[in-house]
């Protein structure tokens, strides 16, 4: 797998997160994410090397992420360069994949709006969606809500991009959120560990996004 994004995706190592949660489910997944701070999918476009790294190397999928894409010139911004994208992406026999984010903590009809951007930008594209965002909301209206916000209301805690881990990696491989262990080492030595009682309530989002579709 190939992640295209900014510090959204790499924060808490969300694609090693989403493989060793492929490993525990029996599924084996190599990948390399090109994530700069504040990059946008036409940045990566405009970037000669990421896309040679796309047309070198055989992938299985290339997912995408942009920032929260809620204003109406950054959802058009999203939407081409997505088509871009998932164009390229079969040219050279890989499959699309477009992971929705969240917006800024507190913005006003935020989750409706990145909602429509990135489905709009997956429909255009022909991509498969990713709904992040969406799960997001679902954890973030339970009793107590879930912490999945930093200090700068942007970036994801631990819980955040655990919960994004966990609707990817569903995307990806058809592992049921419901089975996912929620304690990870991941291949760069770190130690992702959210408590039983927390994991519990973000897997049951996951899985109320997902639609319980999970194979395994």
């Amino acid at each position: 797998m190939l992640f295209l994004g900014n510090s959204l995706t790499a924060g808490h190592e969300a694609p090693g997160q989403v493989q060793a949660l492929a490993a525990a489910g029996g599924v084996r997944i190599e990948f390399e994410a090109v994530t700069p701070g504040g990059t946008s999918l036409e940045d990566h476009w405009n970037t000669e090397s990421t896309r040679e790294k796309l047309a070198k190397s055989r992938w299985h999928f290339l997912v995408l992420q942009q920032g929260p894409s809620s204003r109406d010139d950054s959802r058009a911004n999203l939407r081409e360069f997505a088509v871009k994208w998932a164009d390229e992406a079969r040219r050279h026999g890989t499959e699309p994949a477009v992971y929705m984010v969240w917006p800024m903590r507190d913005q006003a009809d935020g989750f409706d709006k990145v909602t429509r951007s990135y489905r709009e930008g997956a429909e255009a594209g022909r991509a498969r969606l990713l709904p992040v965002g969406e799960a997001w909301r679902v954890a973030l209206a339970a009793r107590p809500p879930a912490k999945l916000y930093e200090n700068d209301g942007l970036h994801a805690t631990p819980e955040g991009s655990y919960l994004a881990a966990l609707v990817i990696t569903h995307g990806l491989t058809g592992l049921a959120p419901r089975n996912a262990p929620n304690r990870l080492s991941l291949a760069s030595g770190s130690q992702i560990a959210i408590p039983d009682d927390r994991a519990d309530m973000l897997r049951g989002a996951a899985e109320e996004v997902v639609g319980g579709k999970g194979e395994r």
